[in-house]
């Protein structure tokens, strides 16, 4: 008979990589948390609760502490959080007429005859006689150029058929070459109205002009007031979560965010990602990392097993996101979730 002596059977067994098991698990987490978020985008939901989880699309506020968070300005039409420039301002109003003397900065030039470009009183208008009309010009002044984002055009009180129909509005920094920003046809104004175009230019110009080319039929151009609009550069943002209760204090937890980058962004340098469990009186930094595509825009940053658990022990669940260099973004929903 053999006899077996089993200290010679046992051998040290090495501990398991389970790198790739986590791996795997922070993917479908991903996943999941992308299809939770499709869903109440779809659904257009407020924010929703899962089990040790939560996903907000934007279709409200309610899902965000507007006390807490800074600069953030939320589009009620588009669903998102961005940190552009809160609203306009205005740098360049051309007024209704009182007299013959153009504002400081204007200048004209001849249209269809010796009198394209006429202030005139009687009914603070402009007028320009005859095709193509001519145009009215901005001068900023070296060194004083500005990106316009936006213009306006006010038509008078009466004589519509004489209001402008088509143009161009253009930038230039040489007064010579000029770049087409807006394009307009087939525009009609009713009495007095004042009508308002967004334009996409990122271009900083010291001359700006619109260069009239047809009027609603009357022989004669008119127009009572031109305006333009430079946006406000982007600032940074801090946009805090409201708070949501864990069933128990979590160990760490992981965020997903949809991100629009409309300047060029670095993730970790110009957004960062924080998680608290105490109610936002302490935060710890997460990873984040480029998952993809959301759809054509928007990308997927997700921040996967944040440890917290070096917090003071809490159940109230928090997210920030701080975007820094003032770089303008977009923040379109946010799935948060805890063990």
């Amino acid at each position: 008979m053999t006899t077996i002596v089993q200290s010679a059977m046992t051998a040290a067994v090495p501990a398991p990589d389970l790198s790739s098991v986590e791996n795997g698990i922070s993917s479908v987490e991903t996943q999941l948390a992308v299809q939770n978020l499709r869903s109440v985008i779809n659904n257009n939901s407020s924010y929703i609760r899962a089990v040790d989880a939560i996903a907000d699309e934007f279709s409200d506020a309610t899902g965000i502490d507007a006390t807490a968070s800074l600069n953030e300005t939320y589009d009620a039409s588009g669903d998102f959080y961005s940190n552009a420039g809160a609203g306009t301002s205005t740098v360049n109003a051309i007024p209704d007429m009182t007299s013959n003397t153009a504002p400081s900065g204007v200048a004209s030039a001849t249209g269809g005859g010796s009198d394209a470009y006429v202030l005139y009183d009687r009914a603070y208008s402009i007028f320009a006689f005859g095709s193509p009309y001519g145009f009215v010009k901005y001068d900023f002044g070296s060194g004083n150029g500005k990106v316009i984002k936006q213009y306006k055009i006010g038509a008078r009180n009466d004589y519509t058929d004489s209001a402008p129909r088509a143009w161009t509005f253009q930038g230039s920094n040489d007064d010579s070459t000029w770049t087409t920003i807006d394009t307009q046809s087939g525009q009609s104004f009713s009495g007095g109205q004042l009508k308002v175009y967004n334009v996409s230019n990122s271009t900083n110009y010291r001359y700006y002009r619109n260069n009239f080319t047809q009027t609603n039929g009357h022989s004669n151009m008119t127009w009572n007031s031109i305006e333009m609009y430079a946006a406000l550069p982007p600032v940074n943002m801090t946009i805090i979560s409201s708070t949501f209760t864990a069933e128990t204090a979590p160990s760490e937890s992981s965020a997903v965010f949809l991100h629009q980058p409309v300047d060029s962004v670095t993730i970790n340098t110009d957004i960062l990602g924080y998680i608290s469990r105490d109610a936002g009186t302490t935060w710890s930094q997460g990873t984040l990392v480029d998952a993809g595509s959301f759809d054509s825009t928007t990308n997927i940053l997700t921040m996967n097993a944040v440890d917290i658990s070096a917090q003071p022990s809490g159940t109230s669940m928090r997210y920030k996101i701080v975007t820094a260099n003032t770089k303008e973004q977009r923040l379109h929903g946010a799935w948060l979730a805890w063990s």
